[in-house]
């Protein structure tokens, strides 16, 4: 870095000023589509939530049809049928 103060805030004042000019662009052209990219984020959201809901019901489910003192699975390939 140049260890003139003035030529150091100046390389900050062109640099913040290129990131904006770079962003204004990005958001005229992309702002079509930030509306469908929250709509997919928001399917992909809801989508895990049920199949983290089916996962814990069948958890549960297996839990469920343990009987006392019975053992219970060591991984997830004991529990196939």
């Amino acid at each position: 870095m140049p260890k003139n103060r003035l030529i150091y805030i100046g390389i900050l004042i062109v640099a913040a000023t290129a990131l904006l000019l770079g962003a204004q662009w990005l958001t005229t052209h992309v702002g079509w589509f930030l509306p469908w990219a929250m709509g997919i984020g928001v399917l992909l959201i809801v989508g895990g939530v049920f199949m983290e809901a089916k996962t814990a019901k069948a958890a549960r489910d297996l839990a469920h049809d343990l009987k006392p003192g019975s053992k219970s699975a060591e991984n997830i390939k004991e529990t196939r049928l």
